[in-house]
């Protein structure tokens, strides 16, 4: 309807001008007693360009006035989810140098649910071949091919895709992992992967964030509507409604992302929200910790809620011989100087030393590369050595380490490069980052998520500062520019604010571009939650 009325607006206002256009040229020639002749000749070649620019504007309208079907809004969305992840996937270096695989098994039988329940699940689904509900993309499930038992789940790297698509027969995944252990980033792989098996008009999987749903105030269906159409505004006008329509017609795969993100009092009522709106026979992902996810199912008091029709895979800490390949090759390859310099702390690892403890999870790996690997043209000699990890007196436990990485990430990804230079010294984004957390410390209701356009209402006046001074908080002067700078959004379908995203790239980690987050906030920490826990 407001396409409608815009397009009914823009045709008046082409109708207006071209007729008072008209009409000043010859109000002009009557009034300077300017010949006809020159008046048609001046008014002539004009009339092809009327004719063209009326013509485009009647088959743009009448391209808008064709309804487009689910199937079609379908691809367009997925199209655009696939964009928003590959860019991610470039922002957060996940395959610089190469994908580390991460490994699971299935799972504690108390977190899923019983093997024989999910094959006599599977077997109810009517239009399930051999026993296999359709696939994401509308197709068979290829071999389908039925597992022994939940043994048969356990894989590395990018067999998620077949244990999710050939191995699981409900389609139904929980994802549960310590903190640090590469939830998010195996469910990014599982969501591109899914999209690049999509066939035409098929189901889009999304990954939604869980920590922005209170399931005490709004149903499933109606908080994913909202957040397909805030973040995909290319849904065009009337996005919630083609949210909503992609929602009934099951063209959603949900990929819900920090079931543990949930406040503790409200988990079981998700589970239970979860169970209702995505009944048996909807394929859907959840991640969570393993402990937040325990104790949802055994609350103090009610009966306890657990998700039908799931199985769960636990992931497990890195082994030692694929933390030394990651660092060496990382650091330029086996025998380079700045591989060696990884010797101290490759010798210690598979040991109890908290060096090789820290070590064991992707988020803590990635922190000390960026910390002590040098970057092209950067000389190793300038970075401090990772020799200094396995200190005991600096570092006696695993928690110290683990705080040393999280202090010296920052800095480490804003630190000057000869090719790169970035707009930021480590201390303004620092300063900048500090701010951020404070305006999520101090939200109501415990926000995790940031967007820019809550800055504003956070900064001080313009008048509480000096023209030529920095305002208390270490922003920039000019409080729009430094709300964009510092905060996630930009135009177009923007990248889900649940977690602070890694560092953009070698050099200056910050890179804009349509559709991310911008500003110091892109380096917070790679796949972290707001308040700077794994």
């Amino acid at each position: 309807m407001r396409s409608r009325a815009r397009g009914s607006w823009d045709g008046v206002v082409f109708f207006v001008l071209a007729v008072g256009g008209t009409a000043g040229a010859l109000w002009i020639s009557y009034r300077f007693e300017l010949r006809p002749a020159e008046t048609a000749a001046s008014l002539l070649p004009s009339l092809a360009g009327l004719w063209l620019s009326w013509a485009a504007f009647r088959a743009e309208r009448a391209g808008a006035a064709v309804p487009r079907g689910p199937a079609e809004i379908a691809d367009q969305l997925a199209v655009a989810v696939r964009n928003q992840w590959d860019t991610e996937v470039r922002m957060r270096r996940m395959n610089d140098p190469y994908p580390l695989a991460v490994s699971w098994r299935a799972a504690d039988a108390d977190l899923g649910e019983a093997w024989p329940e999910l094959l006599a699940t599977a077997d109810g689904f009517p239009s399930a071949p051999n026993g296999f509900p359709s696939a994401p993309d509308g197709s068979s499930s290829g071999p389908g091919r039925r597992v022994a038992g939940p043994a048969d789940l356990a894989g590395a790297g990018a067999e998620i895709t077949e244990v999710f698509l050939d191995r699981l027969p409900t389609r139904r995944l929980l994802v549960l992992g310590e903190p640090g252990t590469g939830k998010t980033v195996l469910l990014v792989r599982l969501l591109l992967a899914l999209i690049e098996r999509r066939a035409a008009g098929g189901a889009v999987p999304v990954l939604f964030p869980l920590a922005s749903w209170n399931p005490a105030r709004q149903p499933l269906d109606d908080w994913m509507a909202e957040r397909l159409a805030r973040d995909y505004t290319g849904l065009g006008d009337g996005q919630l409604g083609h949210a909503q329509t992609l929602l009934e017609h099951r063209l959603i795969l949900p990929v819900l992302d920090g079931f543990d993100e949930i406040p503790q009092c409200f988990r079981g009522m998700a589970l239970d929200a979860l169970n209702a709106a995505l009944p048996l026979g909807h394929a859907l992902v959840l991640s969570s910790r393993v402990t937040e996810y325990r104790d949802a199912l055994a609350p103090p008091s009610g009966v306890p809620v657990r998700l039908a029709g799931a199985a769960a895979v636990e992931l497990q800490p890195l082994d030692a011989d694929d933390i030394a390949a990651y660092l060496r090759r990382d650091a330029g390859g086996r025998g380079t100087p700045a591989a060696d310099r990884w010797e101290p702390v490759i010798r210690r690892l598979g040991t109890d030393a908290p060096v090789a403890r820290a070590l064991r999870t992707p988020l803590m790996l990635f922190l000390a590369r960026t910390v002590y690997n040098p970057r092209p043209d950067e000389h190793a000699a300038a970075l401090p050595s990772p020799a200094e990890l396995c200190d005991p007196v600096r570092f006696p436990d695993r928690a110290a380490l683990e705080s040393h990485l999280f202090d010296a990430f920052v800095p480490a990804a804003y630190r000057p490069h000869p090719r790169h230079p970035c707009r930021w010294s480590p201390r303004q984004a620092e300063r900048a980052l500090r701010f951020l957390a404070r305006q999520l410390h101090e939200a109501p209701g415990g926000r995790t998520d940031l967007a820019w356009w809550h800055l504003p209402r956070a900064l001080p006046p313009r008048a509480a500062a000096p023209p030529c001074a920095a305002r208390p908080d270490g922003l920039p002067r000019r409080r729009a520019r430094a709300a964009r700078r510092a905060a996630p959004g930009g135009g177009g379908p923007p990248v889900p604010p649940h977690r602070t995203a890694a560092p953009a790239r070698r050099g200056c980690p910050v890179r804009r571009h349509r559709g991310a987050r911008t500003g110091p906030a892109r380096a917070a920490a790679p796949l972290t939650r707001a308040d700077g826990t794994p």
